[in-house]
């Protein structure tokens, strides 16, 4: 099972589906980046291990009318 998509992880080691599933604080080993996208703030995001900062943006549709 898949964390759901709005916990945003990037590792620097390998780890195993029960690893990747569990609750994390932001301050783990080898995590890079954490944006938890369910305490976000408008539309401006901090990345919970400090490295970044984020921003939602609109969504750009294509228009496939003839």
């Amino acid at each position: 099972m898949c964390p759901p998509v709005w916990l945003n992880r990037m590792w620097d080691v390998a780890r195993d589906a029960a690893e990747l599933d569990a609750e994390i604080t932001g301050s783990e080993d080898g995590l890079k980046i954490y944006f938890p996208l369910n305490k976000v703030a408008g539309v401006k995001f901090d990345d919970v291990t400090g490295n970044y900062k984020g921003e939602m943006r609109g969504n750009h549709g294509i228009n496939n009318s003839t």
